[in-house]
């Protein structure tokens, strides 16, 4: 009768971790990514607490469905959801402080916060630099965020919607006029090509 009782207590147990490890009997290996600065980074598990630091990679989370514990500073309206979560500074002026305070998993930069890396590793904060610089550098990011977050699938119907409007504005014949304004300072230049 005990041996049964064992046997039973033992299915149940294996079943149970079937179960929790979401349909494999394996133990979680973590995750390791490589963001778009080249960096490896690794995590024990889908990190849940979040900080960004650039609005983009907010609208990114945001359509990711990924929640954050820390938004960037800005005066530009937010989200009503957003409202209420904290500002914590942005990629050139973080507020390490208020950074730490939240206890994030994962802070989500874009890559001009590179300066601040080792400020923000010797602080034991774990950084997944994207890009906006490109087209091709936002969907790598919204990609990568993705398998961060393991919101692949939502990060691929995004990327779609990207390539269909590049697809479809790529077909468009307007003549397009230009103007280029650079601004030092209290100096601007506008320059229009002929």
């Amino acid at each position: 009768m005990r041996k049964l009782f064992s046997y039973v207590l033992s299915l149940c147990l294996l079943v149970g971790l079937f179960v929790f490890n979401g349909g494999t009997a394996e133990a979680s290996t973590g995750l390791t990514i490589k963001d778009l600065a080249g960096r490896t980074v690794t995590f024990d598990r889908t990190p849940e607490r979040v900080v960004v630091l650039s609005p983009g990679d907010l609208h990114t989370l945001q359509a990711l469905g990924v929640k954050v514990v820390g938004r960037p500073t800005s005066a530009t309206p937010v989200d009503a959801s957003l409202q209420s979560v904290p500002q914590v500074g942005n990629i050139h002026q973080p507020n390490f402080e208020k950074i730490v305070s939240l206890q994030p998993d994962v802070v989500i930069a874009g890559a001009s916060f590179l300066g601040h890396i080792q400020k923000a590793q010797s602080l034991g904060l774990k950084v997944v630099i994207t890009s906006g610089s490109s087209v091709d550098d936002i969907k790598s990011s919204i990609t990568l965020l993705g398998k961060l977050f393991n919101k692949t699938q939502k990060a691929k119907v995004l990327v779609g919607k990207i390539d269909s409007k590049v697809k479809k504005y790529s077909k468009t014949k307007t003549k397009v006029r230009e103007v280029i304004l650079f601004g030092s300072g209290a100096i601007s230049l506008v320059a229009v090509p002929t």
